[in-house]
């Protein structure tokens, strides 16, 4: 059996994209025994009370045939998702965590996090996500229509690409707080965010960055006590089902 990480899909609505996710969610279907994902899975989400969006329906089918194969499914909110409400802890009986998570993986001690509230210096977008996870921005978005606050996700989606930290320092500021929490007696830390995957090893001590699923497709598979970084490939896998005549 085996745990598969991945992260920033920003899946928009009823976008090609999310067939791509899709697909790959149907293929570790056999033996996988947790699913991970480590936020910004959907490029808005927000837990309404008995309304999911239309546009998700496929994948969230998706994410309801593996919990229903037994696939324990545990999510790490992103910037781009949170309060994920009723439908994934109560429908999906999935684990969610709002900042991080300290879980064994592989046999080892794991910090699992997304990693948007890793640079403390960022106090632009840090005040941004205080104000978007505050209780009145809560009370607020249960209040009006849901088609109203789902009208407004793709300005405070852009918002929040704005004040993500630039590329070139991200990687280093990501590694830097795996060496932290290292030092703190962890063993593996496993981040999203950057959107570039990103394995270093020092000392028996390991950090993975999962990548992201808009160009690369790239996930973390664990078995055992091996981590494998890999990427998915779509075309082969629509050739394996033409192959096979579905």
């Amino acid at each position: 059996m085996k745990d598969i990480f991945l992260s920033d899909a920003h899946i928009k609505g009823t976008s090609s994209q999310q067939r791509v996710v899709c697909d790959f969610l149907d293929s570790i279907r056999d033996g996988t025994s947790r699913l991970f994902i480590l936020g910004d899975f959907f490029d808005f989400w927000f837990g309404f009370k008995g309304v999911v969006p239309y546009g998700y329906i496929p994948v969230l089918s998706r994410l309801m045939d593996l919990r229903e194969k037994g696939v324990e499914l545990i999510y790490l909110e992103g910037n781009h998702d949170f309060f994920m409400g009723p439908f994934f802890s109560k429908v999906l009986s999935a684990r969610v965590y709002a900042n991080e998570a300290s879980l064994e993986v592989g046999g080892r001690k794991a910090l699992i996090a997304h990693g948007d509230i890793v640079d403390t210096g960022d106090y632009g977008y840090r005040l941004l996500r205080r104000f978007l996870r505050s209780k009145p921005v809560f009370t607020l978005a249960h209040t009006l229509p849901p088609f109203l606050i789902l009208g407004l996700a793709e300005r405070f989606s852009g918002m929040s690409r704005r004040y993500r930290p630039r590329q070139r320092g991200l990687r280093e500021t990501l590694r830097r707080f795996a060496r932290e929490k290292w030092r703190e007696g962890y063993e593996v830390v496993i981040l999203g965010h950057s959107h570039t995957p990103d394995r270093v090893e020092e000392d028996g001590r390991l950090y993975i960055n999962t990548g992201e699923w808009i160009k690369a497709f790239t996930y973390l598979e664990v078995t055992g006590s091996s981590f494998d970084l890999k990427e998915y490939n779509p075309s082969s896998h629509h050739a394996l089902l033409q192959h096979m005549g579905l």
